[in-house]
Order: structure tokens, then sequence, then C-alpha cells
């Protein structure tokens, strides 16, 4: 069937339709001089909804600023200053997205616990505290938390739990449940099972596992070097067990992994790390990439959009901020053999994700939830020290 150029199946817009955007502004239709001008450098547009309505995106993502924005390193998005800021915000953007007849958009946030935590709410213990419990039943409590947080603001996507093992690799840390990969696949199912309670879903992050890594993926490129058989007895398990848990989503490293891809790719760009996950593991649900503005994302092809195209192809599903989305666009509309093929596989699986996301729970008293989590750090870090 031939698709017509402005029919919304065409390469160029369901490429849009893997996307999860990050977009300046305090205001859906408003923004400060500074958010409009950070908005056109990426979008060729002022305000939140503009970007909406432009690019008909998967969803948004919620995060604090962009490090890695040339000129726009220290701005503020703006949304998140205040629960009820946000929720007016999430609000509206799914009252435009209703309006411009697109599904639900996807709302997404980093909500780890501890550093890792971006809604105004009270943050949640790291999980490195909750490990150290060895509970369980705490982990369990934490997602349910943290999922209740999610739902308060109309986030649907949670990027958590870390799958991953603290094993001195610095963007990791305390981010992680345990060195053990026992006891962190332990409290990965308890935390996936409290988070996926009561709608939200969340995200196992990051494939194949960062823990061993050379280095940190927001700095430079680094290897997961580890033989094969030690990375299916340690890494691989926490995945295993996030998986057997039900989890919906795993995000995809920007790393590589020479033991299990020869071919010298980043994760995110390897189809044979993807086939270990699909085939090996029984992963059924989506994968997204790691943020694309990432300098380790960003040096690994000549531009931005063959940087996304390059994750499409190789199996993601979802495209986390990618700096070049008109430019991905385009280069997805170039009839690349095969994409067309993998984009409808990739908005099939988000299709059903927007279907079942959640609005903003305006029954949940965002203050009386974090008395509530107030109350369970400090009996997590009572549990904690006692052992």
């Amino acid at each position: 069937m031939t698709r017509r150029d402005d029919s919304p199946e065409t390469p160029k817009h369901l490429a849009s339709a893997t996307m999860v955007l990050p977009v300046y502004g305090t205001e859906l239709c408003g923004a400060t001089d500074e958010q409009a001008a950070a908005n056109r450098s990426i979008y060729g547009v002022d305000t939140a909804a503009e970007v909406i309505s432009r690019y008909r995106p998967a969803g948004l993502v919620l995060v604090e600023g962009i490090p890695f924005h040339d000129g726009f390193e220290d701005l503020k998005l703006g949304m998140l200053d205040t629960s009820e800021r946000l929720r007016c915000f999430i609000e509206e953007a799914q009252e435009l997205a209703s309006h411009e007849q697109m599904a639900p958009l996807l709302i997404v946030a980093d909500q780890e616990g501890g550093v890792g935590s971006r809604l105004p709410s009270v943050a949640l213990p790291a999980p490195a505290i909750i490990g150290r419990t060895a509970s369980a039943e705490l982990a369990e409590r934490a997602g349910e938390l943290t999922g209740r947080a999610a739902l308060a603001h109309g986030v649907g996507v949670v990027l958590g739990p870390l799958a991953d093992l603290d094993l001195g690799n610095a963007a990791i840390g305390d981010r992680a449940f345990s060195s053990d990969p026992a006891a962190a696949a332990l409290l990965v199912t308890g935390w996936v099972k409290g988070v996926q309670t009561n709608g939200v879903v969340g995200v196992a992050k990051h494939w194949p596992g960062h823990g061993r890594a050379s280095a940190d993926s927001h700095v430079s490129t680094p290897a997961l070097d580890v033989d094969v058989e030690l990375w299916r007895r340690e890494e691989r398990l926490p995945f295993s067990a996030a998986i057997e848990a039900g989890i919906a989503g795993v995000l995809i490293a920007h790393l590589t992994a020479p033991a299990l891809d020869q071919s010298g790719a980043l994760a995110s760009q390897s189809p044979a790390l993807m086939t270990r996950l699909r085939n090996g593991l029984g992963f059924e649900g989506f994968t997204m990439s790691d943020a694309l503005w990432m300098p380790s994302a960003r040096k690994s092809a000549p531009n931005d959009a063959e940087v996304a195209l390059a994750s499409l192809n190789a199996g993601v599903d979802l495209l986390l901020a990618p700096p070049d989305p008109a430019g991905t666009g385009e280069l997805a509309a170039s009839a690349i053999p095969g994409l067309v093929e993998r984009l409808d596989k990739a908005v099939g699986r988000i299709a059903v994700l927007r279907s079942n996301h959640p609005v903003v729970d305006r029954a949940i008293d965002v203050a009386e939830l974090n008395a509530e989590i107030q109350e369970f750090n400090a009996h997590v870090r009572e549990a904690a020290t006692d052992r």
C-alpha cells in the first residue's frame, strides 16, 4: 500500500510517534523569553503546546533541565516547581492531545528514589538504602509509594528500577539496590510489583548492565568488558527478575559490550543485544533508548538524526529526548529499507501503552502522600541502620 505524504502513517510521522520529548515552559502555552528560545533551538517553535501540535510525539519526559543543550545548560524546564503547577501542565497537555485527535501522551519521569527523583513530591530513599534492609517487602512498599506519586502528577511511565549492580561505576552508585546479583534481583522484583499496581508502568535500566562499565555514559562512551559467563551469572540476573515480575519496559544503555556484540555498536544501536533481551530473556514489552542528548550517544554517528535512526533500526521502540526530532523525521522519510516495518511494530507497542495511560489523579492528596513517604523513609533508614 502506498502511503500519502500527509498520512499519519508515513515514516516521518511514525518516527515522531516514537519520540518522548523534553519541553521548556512553566505553562503549556506560555514560556519565558529564555524558555521560548530554548524550545526554538530544538523544535523551531516557542511553546510546549506548539511542540505537541507540530511533532505529535509519543509523549513528554519530565526533567529539570538538559545539561547538554548548548547555551541553555542551566535553564530549568519550568513545570516541576510545584505539584499543582505540574498537575495543571499535564492536564492541559492531555487536553491538547485529545483536541489534536491524538492518543494520550506518555508522561515519563525518572523516579528511582534518592537523587534519581524528578517529581515535586518528597523523594523516597536511594535504592541502596533500601538494599541495606534486604527487605523485598520494603522494596515493594517503596515501589507502591512511587507509583502513587506518579499517579498524583499524571505520570504513567516511571524510569526505574535500576537493575544495574553497584560495582563502582560513577553513574550508578547508590542508585542501585546492591552489588550482589541475587539481592538486587530480590529487591527489583519487589519494587516492580509495587510500582505497577495502579496503572503506572516501570522501565528497568540500563540494559545490559551499567554497574561494571568502564566510564560514566553521561561523560564518555563506556564499555561493559566482561565475559559472557560472568554477565549471565551477575548482570543479567536482576533484569531477568524484573521481566519475570512483569516489568513493562526496558531502557537500553549507551555503552558497548564487546563479549555480547563484537561489532562495537552501542547497546542502544545493537540488534544483537536486542535479540538477547527478546529471545534470551523472553521480554515482550517495550524498549526505550537512554537519553539521546548524552555524549555517549551523540558521538556514535555523524549527526543526531543518524543516531536516532540507528536505535530504531536496532529494535528500540521509544526514543528518549532526541536532540534533532525534525531531522530524524526527515531521515526516516528517505525510505531506509525495512524501517517502515520496524516503525510499525514500535508504534504498535506504544499505542497499547498510550491507550492505558492514567490521568492526573486529583483524589491523591499530595500533602498526605508526602507525610506518608516521610514516615516510610524514617522506617527504612532505621531498618537499614539496624542491620
